[in-house]
């Protein structure tokens, strides 16, 4: 079971697509991301910090699923696998063999791996320790 860090979820989508229908499309997500969105399919979560508060969107199954169409330019990332937003900041967990392992964030506009900063080495980490969040802002 997954533990996350207890923070008030704001928000959560309905599940429409089933998990078996996900993973036949994206056999490659990352298994934390499945042991994730399996509790809970597409959330938000609000961390309130010295400076302000942060919100990240974590995708629900269908919203991954759309990325390729909604952002064409992704494609060319092909070892990433998106799953989250924060505005204009797009989240994204790699395992590319020319980079470091982990999840990531990058804007939109500017999407490639030389503005892409590291964040955290896995989804337990980010989520559950606040590892790439938490520590970025105190």
């Amino acid at each position: 079971m997954f533990r996350v860090v207890p923070i008030p979820v704001i928000y959560q989508t309905p599940a429409a697509l089933s998990l078996d229908d996900f993973l036949a499309a994206y056999p490659f997500a990352p298994a934390e991301y499945v042991e994730l969105i399996s509790e809970i399919n597409g959330f938000s979560l609000e961390y309130l910090l010295h400076e302000g508060k942060f919100t990240l969107s974590v995708d629900s199954l269908e919203d991954v699923l759309a990325y390729p169409y909604d952002y064409p330019f992704l494609k060319e990332m092909n070892t990433c696998f998106f799953f989250g937003t924060d505005g204009d900041i797009i989240y994204f967990y790699a395992a590319d063999p020319d980079h470091k392992a982990g999840i990531y964030r990058c804007e939109l506009a500017a999407m490639d791996w030389q503005q892409s900063e590291w964040l955290s080495r896995s989804f337990h980490a980010f989520f559950g320790e606040g590892e790439g969040i938490l520590d970025r802002h105190r």
